[in-house]
């Protein structure tokens, strides 16, 4: 199922042992677009202690609840590894003296490593034009790998979101906060549209690749399924 990363942000973690923490944030791989760490806050009341947990220890959440169980102890969240194991490149908070921190840390750090939070509000470029801002992501809650880019093209056609998929994606400037994709505004504006309050479909997930010119994804896993079986 593919579920919107504003969505995840605040939900609750539930532990063996009972409900600990919540979501704030994922750091993703920039070459594989895939979900490395949830960060989790799973301080107390009084003070706030951010957590790194593996997705692998994450199950998927169950109906309408905002709440991910982990295969954790409450005691084995808290003791996870500490937000400052893993920084990622793109900044996490604001502030002149974080960012020299951060500056200090980039060659200890994994240069692939970047924010979901931090892409967001990412000026998104066509090929003849600006269209609009990286507003959300689809993440797939069973591979968590990051399906496409919510993109909102209110500075240009009011109300109208379009979803970009990162293996469409030209180029990044990370330095820049910009997404450049090979699409023209035109190709763009006759899509299909996104509407972030409806489940997205295979059906409609379909036509959008087809619209695109390009190959769905879930063919190449099955082609790779054959292979593999064929060995």
């Amino acid at each position: 199922m593919l579920r919107k990363f504003n969505d995840f942000r605040g939900f609750g973690i539930r532990a063996i042992d009972g409900t600990i923490g919540r979501v704030e944030d994922f750091y993703f791989d920039d070459r594989a677009w895939v979900i490395r760490h949830l960060v989790v806050d799973a301080g107390t009341w009084s003070s706030s202690r951010k957590v790194l947990l593996s997705p692998t220890s994450i199950g998927r959440p169950h109906g309408d609840e905002n709440v991910l169980p982990v295969l954790l102890t409450s005691e084995q969240v808290k003791n996870s590894p500490d937000i400052d194991t893993a920084r990622p490149v793109s900044r996490q908070h604001e502030g002149e003296a974080y960012a020299r921190a951060e500056s200090k840390r980039r060659n200890e750090n994994d240069p692939h490593l970047r924010s979901c939070r931090a892409i967001l509000r990412y000026r998104v470029h066509g090929s003849n034009g600006d269209v609009g801002h990286v507003e959300d992501m689809l993440i797939d809650d069973q591979t968590w790998a990051i399906r496409y880019l919510v993109v909102n093209t209110s500075n240009w056609w009011l109300g109208y979101r379009v979803l970009i998929a990162p293996q469409w994606i030209q180029s990044i400037s990370w330095s820049d906060s910009e997404v450049s994709v090979e699409m023209t505004r035109q190709a763009i504006e006759g899509g299909p549209a996104y509407d972030p309050g409806a489940p997205l479909d295979r059906v409609q997930e379909t036509l959008l690749h087809e619209h695109y010119r390009h190959p769905v994804y879930w063919a190449d896993h099955v082609v790779r399924h054959l292979e593999i079986s064929r060995i």
